[in-house]
């Protein structure tokens, strides 16, 4: 496998892992590492609950939104190295940056109360 799939796994690798924790730092719902969702505050009886685990669908497009944006990234940074350390950082970024822009929309279109801080 060349360095530059290698690298393009690893940021999929990555961005996959830490989705339900990106999901924790955006909305402050209790989502922890690999989904393990026991704290989020989708299982309480009251009060909000993390948009992404209440509503699929829009964990699902936030994921695709952030997707594209890792895959805009990569493919840019592509161009111009094949470091694969550069590639995998400039790749996260995008899928960050991306990933903040989706969950923004989130908090508009589902009202829920938090967002980065409290």
């Amino acid at each position: 496998m060349t360095r530059v799939r290698w690298a393009a796994l690893t940021v999929v690798a990555i961005a996959v892992a830490a989705f339900h924790p990106a999901c924790n730092f955006f909305f402050r719902c209790g989502c922890t590492l690999f989904g393990l969702a026991a704290h989020c505050n989708v299982h309480e009886a009251a009060g909000p609950r993390c948009p992404w685990c209440t509503r699929p669908i829009t964990a699902l497009v936030s994921a695709m939104i952030a997707v594209a944006g890792g895959r805009i990234a990569f493919s840019l940074a592509r161009r111009r190295t094949d470091s694969v350390l550069s590639l995998v950082t400039v790749g996260l970024a995008g899928a960050f940056v991306a990933l903040f822009l989706a969950a923004a929309g989130t908090r508009v279109v589902t009202g829920y109360p938090y967002f980065l801080f409290r």
